[in-house]
């Protein structure tokens, strides 16, 4: 799939080059890092991009947005800017999902084009960006992606000649520091040549937090270019062709499909048709032109409430068979046309448009499509039987709660009614008794109000300590753990404070706790350790321990898969850790793990499941 080189040019010594990369392959795609640490001629910058290519591999399977940020978060950056092309290469997908952070200069040269990748503007370092995008883009067969340092000066116009006339991408990035770098600084060049690529279905099963992420920035991207007919707002010409002169040309808001792909068209074509219902001649019309012009141009769609633009970039070759089916169209100098087809008071089905845009931003044909929507659906299922599992978890803890202050008040109010029967009760005595009937009453009310807070749908995120809600989550579980005559014992002073919402973090939690509970159940010896320990300012590790003998070895890898489960169907779901996993993932970019784990405590020895997340800022 790819082909790769890449060649640096340190300013003065090897080890005083601030300039670096790192290609490491994965299972599902390959990491791809390029930097340049600010300061060169120092082997303090050396140390620094050795420091950042060792974090990088060590954490190599996280999210790009995780990976920028822990890069972050190391001090030694404080004194030193940095520029970064940090980028995942999808096997299974022909897709590129990368941040650009700084000058790095990169672009994809295709078909004899340049497609500049977004950069955004500044420099990494003590004070990053907070509303860092992972950018993406489909890779197409024979593009090359061209990325350098800023010791490299690249021109479009002077690059594309060497490109052509270097057909040995082993040759080009020495080729370009010869005939780019500056004399006065490093210089790095990386060229990756993709080959073989083919667009395989999309699959559901590949159900990575890199997965997600492309389908949540895939639809936000069709709308987020400037549409290329703009540069145009020109008159048509005159080229002895049928034209008006009143085109009003609709804005990106309404850009539906980008890039049309011939194995969509059949579906597209269909789509607006039971968004317009076309006039049957209209749509055999349209259907005939799109096959032909998508050999010879890009086709981009565009449809608001009153009108369908088609726009095509490149008309040239299409001239007579535009003339010979179409009345209503436009041509411009550049030698772009649109076809536009008005409609009266047209009602745009809203739901229709977004899923053809969703399917065609993912280049997914229409059965890949409805397995994906499925599996969205069965998400959202999962999501909810999970919820009414946690409630019925909560029910039983508020009524191992709820006993002892019963009771309590039972025997006050008992005790009251026999000393009022011998006559032995005094004011003093029923103030006491009343007093204490209240601390009851107001710690059975707090109850009903940490379980009423626990079941609401409040997705709210708020800055929150890690301590204060495992200290919330212990007060909701404690009764029902010492009825099950578990000891619990934290060690949590270890904080940091992250953006989150309250419930479903402490739903998380208790969905660990009740694993552990449900494995402590026949064991003579019942413990759960809770710790948290910083691993920096901007990161902590919270772990869950039990002393529940572990988890079997051939089963630990699927713990957190959906419907898993090792409980009789009638007490488990497998519901319960599958959801803390998703939850942690997808809302906070955390990593949880499970491991067994062997230990002392009291001079006993243990062996337990050790749930462990990674949290960060």
């Amino acid at each position: 799939m790819l082909k790769v080189n890449v060649k640096i040019k340190p300013y003065s010594q090897t080890n005083e080059c601030g300039d670096f990369y790192e290609l490491l392959e994965l299972d599902n795609y390959y990491l791809l890092l390029v930097g340049d640490i600010g300061g060169h001629g120092s082997s303090r910058v050396y140390s620094i991009a050795t420091n950042i290519k060792e974090l990088i591999i060590e954490h190599k399977t996280q999210s790009l947005r995780s990976l920028l940020t822990l890069i972050h978060s190391q001090d030694y950056l404080k004194n030193n800017g940095m520029t970064i092309f940090l980028a995942q290469i999808y096997k299974g997908l022909p897709m590129l999902s990368y941040c650009a952070i700084g000058n790095t200069k990169s672009f994809i040269y295709r078909n004899r084009k340049f497609l500049h990748l977004n950069s955004q503007s500044g420099i990494l370092g003590y004070d990053i960006p907070r509303t860092i995008k992972t950018n993406l883009l489909k890779l197409l067969k024979d593009d090359i992606l061209v990325i350098s340092t800023d010791g490299v000066s690249i021109h479009d116009s002077e690059i594309e000649p060497l490109i052509k006339e270097t057909r040995d991408i082993n040759l080009l990035p020495e080729k370009i520091i010869q005939n780019f770098g500056k004399k006065d600084d490093d210089s790095l060049s990386l060229v990756i040549k993709f080959t073989n690529i083919k667009n395989k279905a999309f699959s559901t099963l590949y159900n990575k937090q890199e997965e997600q992420a492309i389908i949540k920035t895939s639809s936000p991207k069709i709308i987020k270019r400037e549409p290329k007919h703009l540069i145009s707002r020109i008159n048509p010409v005159s080229l002895n062709i049928k034209q008006k002169n009143n085109l009003e040309l609709l804005s990106n808001e309404y850009l539906i499909v980008e890039n049309l792909q011939k194995k969509l068209l059949a579906f597209t074509v269909d789509k607006l048709d039971s968004i317009i219902n076309f006039e049957q001649r209209d749509k055999v019309k349209i259907k005939t032109f799109l096959i032909e012009a998508l050999e010879y141009s890009q086709i981009d769609i565009y449809l608001n409430n009153t009108n369908l633009q088609i726009y095509i970039h490149n008309i040239e070759s299409l001239k007579g068979t535009l003339e010979f089916l179409f009345n209503n169209y436009y041509v411009f100098k550049n030698n772009t046309c649109i076809i536009q087809k008005n409609f009266i008071k047209l009602n745009t089905k809203e739901i229709i448009c977004k899923e053809l845009k969703e399917m065609l931003a993912l280049g997914l044909e229409e059965e890949d499509y409805k397995k994906f929507k499925e599996s969205e659906e069965n998400l959202k299922l999962l999501a909810k039987q999970s919820k009414l599992a946690s409630m019925g978890e909560m029910m039983g803890n508020i009524a191992h709660q709820w006993r002892q202050p019963l009771s309590i008040i039972s025997t006050i109010a008992t005790g009251i009614e026999v000393r009022k029967q011998f006559d032995s009760l005094d004011d003093t005595d029923i103030v006491e008794e009343m007093n204490a009937i209240m601390k009851q009453v107001n710690y059975l009310s707090q109850t009903i109000e940490d379980f009423k807070n626990f079941i609401k749908d409040d997705k709210q995120f708020l800055p929150i300590s890690i301590k204060r809600v495992i200290d919330d989550t212990i007060s909701l579980a404690q009764s029902s753990l010492k009825s099950s005559q578990i000891t619990l014992i934290t060690d949590t002073n270890e904080d940091i404070q992250i953006n989150a919402n309250k419930n479903e973090l402490e739903q998380a939690f208790i969905n660990i706790i009740n694993n552990s509970k449900d494995a402590l159940k026949d064991k003579e010896d019942k413990y759960i350790w809770i710790t948290s320990k910083k691993i920096d300012d901007n990161s902590l590790s919270l772990s869950f321990l039990d002393s529940g003998g572990g988890i079997k070895e051939d089963i630990i890898d699927k713990v957190f898969d959906p419907y898993f489960t090792t409980k009789h169907q009638s007490i488990g779901t497998g519901l319960g850790l599958s959801m803390v996993e998703k939850i942690l993932r997808e809302r906070y970019h955390s990593k949880i793990e499970v491991s067994n784990k062997y230990f002392e405590y009291k001079g006993k020895e243990y062996k337990g499941a050790c749930f462990t997340i990674i949290f960060s800022k």
